[in-house]
């Protein structure tokens, strides 16, 4: 898995009325099927689904510390893993704390 940086959100994320420790991983699937798929397989990190008038979709999850971000990021590796038609590379777009991530198992 590699994790890099994909650019800075103009506006940090921020939800409801979290506690400070409290962060939003905002992921940002491909299609709405792989959305689907994708909360499912985040279901035991309680994820939303949401996804907008163009059918673009996105999974969040609210997580409680550091050790949690690092769990959802093993949880979305392997789901890439386990998606993939062929030995091309996969990737999937997140953001955290205001900055833009991607995702790329290869």
């Amino acid at each position: 898995m590699l994790v890099t940086p994909a650019g800075v959100d103009s506006q940090p994320d921020v939800r409801g009325s979290h506690s400070s420790n409290v962060q939003t991983l905002m992921i940002e699937p491909a299609t709405a099927e792989s959305g689907h798929a994708l909360y499912n397989a985040l279901w035991s990190f309680h994820p939303e689904f949401t996804e907008d008038e163009t059918g673009r979709a996105l999974v969040s999850v609210c997580l409680r510390d550091d050790s949690q971000v690092l769990e959802v990021f093993d949880a979305i590796e392997k789901f890439l893993a386990e998606r993939r038609p062929d030995p091309a590379p996969t990737s999937i777009d997140l953001s955290l704390n205001g900055r833009r991530y991607r995702i790329v198992d290869s």
